[in-house]
């Protein structure tokens, strides 16, 4: 009876498996391409840059990301004119927009990672699930404690986490491309006009 409902969880869990690693594909995102916007600017502080990266929780890294709305915003733009005319003004707004809704979505897939993973799953509970769904517990510690919260997960609702997770590593991949890509044609025009 116990590996009926072991059993019956298990393309549950295989979708939580599938959206950890789709979650951690919007932190690898998120780190690879702000590693590459620092090494443009310093290259020698790669490595320290690396560990200092790797050390940021989620939160702290999605907040350093939205920093480079700040820095290249249009004034930094415009500060180029004449350097990068291979992105117009138009492109990076778009990438700009990109990771503006990337960082958006990712934030709120955090919010939903952590519901999945800090939680209890309980499919031996005794307590009965519609069918094709698996209980989730959750008991509070903040705000009203001793709250105990029991929600209905289904194979589908999980899903749909990793497709935002999926997509926020897209838009955010996107926007931090485009960036990228203006930062170096400005570079290049840069040390041209210098020679």
């Amino acid at each position: 009876m116990t590996s009926i409902r072991i059993h019956a969880a298990a393309g549950h869990y295989a979708e939580l498996g599938q959206m950890i690693v789709s979650f951690q594909t919007i932190e690898a995102t998120v780190k690879h391409f702000l590693l590459l916007l620092i090494a443009h600017q310093q290259p020698s502080e790669t490595s320290l840059t690396r560990v200092a990266l790797s050390e940021l929780s989620f939160a702290a890294l999605l907040r350093v990301g939205e920093s480079t709305l700040d820095i290249f915003n249009l004034e930094w733009l415009e500060s180029t004119q004449g350097l990068a005319d291979k992105m117009s003004n138009n492109d990076h707004a778009v990438s700009l927009e990109y990771i503006k809704s990337g960082l958006k979505l990712a934030r709120s897939v955090e919010v939903r990672r952590n519901q999945l993973i800090h939680s209890d799953w309980n499919p031996l509970s005794g307590v009965p699930a519609p069918p094709g769904a698996i209980l989730r517990t959750k008991a509070r510690k903040r705000g009203k404690p001793n709250e105990i919260k029991i929600e209905v997960e289904t194979i589908e609702s999980i899903s749909g986490v990793s497709n935002d997770a999926q997509k926020a590593s897209e838009l955010l991949a996107l926007g931090f491309r485009g960036i990228l890509k203006l930062q170096i044609a400005t570079s290049a025009a840069s040390r041209l006009g210098a020679a």
